[in-house]
C-alpha cells in the first residue's frame, strides 16, 4: 500500500477495469480546451512544474486533527481522573471490574488521540508542498513520494499511465475527480503512484450531463499539460499562478481563489456561497499557513535539478 496525503493506494497489482476505460493517453489529444484549472506554480522551455491534488485542500486535516486531539485527550484524561476514585460502599469485585472499564476507555482515548496526531502530521512537520514536473526537454516526470521520506518518483512521460480518480469525500459525499499517474513495471504491475493538479468536487457523478460537465475540467487540465509536453509553453495561458511562497497572504489566496469564480456567476445563489466561504476560508487558510510554516520546501535531487536546468527565463509565482 502506498499513501498519497489521504488517499491508500494498492501497489503490486495489475491495472482495474475501471482504471483502464478512464486511461487518458499521452498521444490522444482531448475534446476540450487546454485549462491549467489553477495548478501551476511555474512555467518555462524546459520544464512545468504543478501541484498534486492534496496541495490545494491543505488545512482541513489540520482542522479534523485538531478536533479528533481534542476528544481524544479529553476521553483519556476523565477515564484516567476516574481510575483514581474509589467510591464508597463498592466491593472489590464491582471496583475491579469498574477500573477495567475506565482502562479500556483511557486506551481508547489513547487510540484516538494517536489518530488526530497523525492527521496534523500529514499537513505538519512535512513538506510544504509536494510539486509534480513535467520536462518537455527529457520527457521525464519526477514526483515526490512524500515526507518523512525523500524519494523521488522518476517516470518517462511515455510510460506514465494516468487516469481520472473517482473519490468521495468523507464528509459531504461530494464525488471527487482528479489526475492519478501509475507507474508501471514490465509486468504492468503498478509499482508506484501520485496525484496531479486540482481536484473536482461535484455534488453529480460524471455518469450525469451535470456531472460530465464538471468531471471536464480534469480533462481540460490534463491536455494543459500534454499540450506542453506536445509545443511547450507557446500558446498556453494560466489564469493565475498558484502561489509557492509560505504566508498568510498565500494560504488566503488558495482558500479565496474558488470564491472568484462564484461572484463572476452573479446570481443570488452564487453570492451567498461566495459569502460563507470567508470564514470557512480564514479557518482552513490559517491551518494552512501553519502547516505549511512548520514544514520545510522541497528540494529536488541533483539529478532532477540538472535534467531541468533551463537558460529560458522561469516564469515563477510571488507573493
Amino acid at each position: 500500500m502506498a499513501l498519497d496525503g489521504t488517499d491508500w493506494i494498492r501497489l503490486r497489482r495489475p491495472l482495474t477495469d475501471i482504471e483502464k476505460e478512464r486511461e487518458l493517453k499521452v498521444a490522444q489529444p482531448q475534446d476540450v480546451e487546454p485549462d491549467d484549472h489553477f495548478s501551476v506554480f511555474s512555467m518555462n522551455e524546459t520544464f512545468l512544474e504543478t501541484t498534486d491534488t492534496h496541495f490545494h485542500s491543505r488545512g482541513v486535516l489540520s482542522w479534523g486533527g485538531l478536533a479528533v486531539v481534542v476528544m481524544g485527550g479529553l476521553i483519556a484524561y476523565g477515564a484516567a481522573d476516574n481510575l483514581t476514585v474509589t467510591p464508597e460502599h463498592v466491593d472489590a469485585t464491582e471496583l475491579a471490574i469498574g477500573r477495567f472499564f475506565m482502562g479500556l476507555f483511557v486506551l481508547g482515548g489513547l487510540v484516538i488521540l494517536g489518530i488526530g496526531l497523525w492527521l496534523l502530521s500529514q499537513e505538519m512537520f512535512t513538506w510544504s508542498r509536494r510539486p509534480i514536473r513535467f520536462n518537455r526537454q527529457s520527457a521525464m516526470i519526477y514526483a515526490y513520494r512524500g515526507a518523512p521520506g525523500k524519494e523521488v518518483i522518476a517516470v518517462p512521460w511515455k510510460q506514465a499511465f494516468f487516469f481520472i480518480q473517482e473519490g468521495r469525500d468523507s464528509m459531504t459525499r461530494a464525488f471527487i475527480y482528479s489526475i492519478r499517474c501509475h507507474v508501471l513495471d514490465e509486468a504492468h504491475m503498478i509499482i508506484q503512484t501520485f496525484s496531479i493538479g486540482n481536484p473536482v468536487i461535484s455534488a453529480y457523478r460524471d455518469d450525469t450531463d451535470t456531472g460530465r460537465a464538471l468531471a471536464s475540467r480534469v480533462k481540460a487540465e490534463f491536455e494543459f499539460i500534454r499540450q506542453y509536453m506536445e509545443n511547450g509553453p507557446a500558446g498556453l495561458t494560466h489564469s493565475e499562478l498558484v502561489p509557492s511562497t509560505v504566508s498568510v497572504r498565500s494560504s488566503m489566496r488558495l482558500w479565496l481563489h474558488d470564491r472568484k469564480a462564484l461572484k463572476a456567476e452573479k446570481n443570488s445563489v452564487a453570492s451567498i456561497m461566495a459569502v460563507a466561504m470567508v470564514p470557512l476560508a480564514i479557518l482552513y487558510g490559517t491551518l494552512n499557513y501553519i502547516g505549511r510554516l512548520t514544514s520545510r520546501e522541497p528540494r529536488w535531487p541533483p539529478m532532477v535539478d540538472e535534467d531541468c536546468k533551463s537558460t529560458q527565463g522561469v516564469t515563477s509565482t510571488s507573493d
